[in-house]
């Protein structure tokens, strides 16, 4: 029977995109939970029987923040990769030590804008949401997921546990909301019951999940 999840498609569309969702087999080597097409929202089934229909779409909107800012990341570093081209052109052989430097900081720019871009998206979600605790639970229940690499079962994302941690430390989610010296969100215990089957959806948030 097919899942109600018009929780994604309804978060696509405040995102401003008009996807149609429907659940596809996980890519045991690969850690893609949702994969945009066109106007298809492939969602993997690793979501819909790990998170409740609100932590899904918490971790559909850190998906395309994070998209959206890795497209900023790509572009600083085709801009390097264009100053090099242009080098290599001009110099030729005897500008190798400026092209060792500019490949090096192609590189690096990747590597920290990557690093960098995904906290941002971290904290545009939680500020998208307004809230921390259900992101945070999607996290570190996507933390078990595994892949099959070489006949060895790895973590399909070791960055995830290091976010989560970052999040319940920045928004001290381990104290009740009286005790927070930080401003409490507007929701705090958003809870979903589960993906039900198409045309009887449970409407399991408190909020706009």
């Amino acid at each position: 029977m097919a899942l109600d999840l018009s929780p994604l498609e309804e978060t696509a569309s405040r995102l401003g995109l008009k996807l149609t969702a429907r659940v596809v087999p996980p890519n045991p080597r690969r850690d893609r939970w949702f994969q945009r097409v066109a106007g298809d929202l492939r969602v993997s089934e690793r979501v819909v029987e790990r998170l409740t229909p609100p932590e899904g779409a918490a971790l559909l909107a850190n998906d395309v923040f994070i998209e959206r800012r890795l497209k900023r990341v790509r572009v600083s570093v085709a801009c390097l990769a264009l100053m090099f081209l242009l080098t290599a052109a001009t110099l030729g052989a005897a500008g190798w030590p400026l092209l060792v430097l500019l490949g090096l900081a192609q590189v690096i720019t990747y590597f920290v804008g990557w690093s960098r871009a995904l906290l941002q998206a971290d904290d545009e979600t939680v500020a998208w949401l307004e809230e921390a605790e259900v992101f945070v639970r999607a996290l570190n229940t996507m933390n078990q997921d595994r892949l099959d690499i070489a006949g060895k079962r790895v973590p399909a994302r070791p960055d995830l546990h290091k976010r989560a941690e970052r999040l319940v430390d920045k928004h001290q989610l381990r104290l009740p909301p009286e005790r927070r010296t930080v401003p409490v969100l507007a929701r705090t215990s958003s809870c979903g019951m589960g993906w039900s089957p198409s045309g009887s959806a449970i409407d399991g948030t408190s909020g706009d999940g």
